[in-house]
């Protein structure tokens, strides 16, 4: 008898049973792909299969700024991107421990990052530190790039972000606290090439 699947979010990701890892179907076969895993929720006969990153950790690449995408015109880009940053987050999830992931820490020097938020990965594409407040905090962190590391880290507590989401809906000034904020401000440091 087969695992079954559903769908769960807008993402349309397949959450399958607890020791299958979550994927995305394979209707979206553009990606090229570095290195090739069979999609575990396929056929086996399925040619999908997902692509998965070395994480970088050189530091001169890691110091490059990265640059902003149009999402009216450069949007195929940037879903491509959004796709290959969700399966390359949820697999370091599960192998290491992940709660966000830029873009240029997979080689990509894109503004898009996404973040474990409300129980999944979320994207942000352009995302802007509007206000930071609440005071500040610090606390160990962790980076895939430098694996091994694990410094304190002063942080806002509250910070306001305006970014664009998966459906090129533009969002102002929403609010984040706790860790969601700090990941974020984590993740958007790594698009301005600074780093822990």
């Amino acid at each position: 008898m087969g695992t079954e699947l559903k769908y769960v979010d807008e993402y349309q990701y397949l959450k399958p049973m607890p020791d299958r890892p979550r994927m995305r179907p394979c209707f979206d076969k553009r990606l090229r792909f570095s290195q090739e895993i069979h999609c575990p929720g396929c056929d086996y006969d399925c040619p999908s299969k997902i692509s998965i990153k070395p994480i970088i950790t050189d530091e001169m690449k890691l110091m490059k700024i990265s640059t902003p995408i149009d999402v009216e015109i450069e949007w195929e880009e940037a879903f491509g991107l959004m796709m290959d940053l969700l399966e390359n987050a949820n697999y370091q999830a599960r192998k290491r421990g992940c709660a966000g992931l830029a873009a240029n820490q997979i080689g990509h020097l894109r503004r898009i990052v996404v973040v474990y938020y409300g129980g999944l990965f979320k994207p942000f594409i352009n995302p802007v530190i509007i206000e930071s407040f609440g005071g500040k905090d610090r606390q160990k962190e962790g980076c895939l790039s430098r694996p091994g590391r694990r410094p304190a880290v002063s942080r806002s507590k509250k910070i306001r972000v305006s970014f664009y989401d998966e459906a090129q809906i533009y969002h102002e000034n929403v609010l984040f606290t706790g860790h969601t904020a700090r990941v974020l401000q984590h993740e958007i440091a790594h698009l301005d090439g600074k780093y822990i």
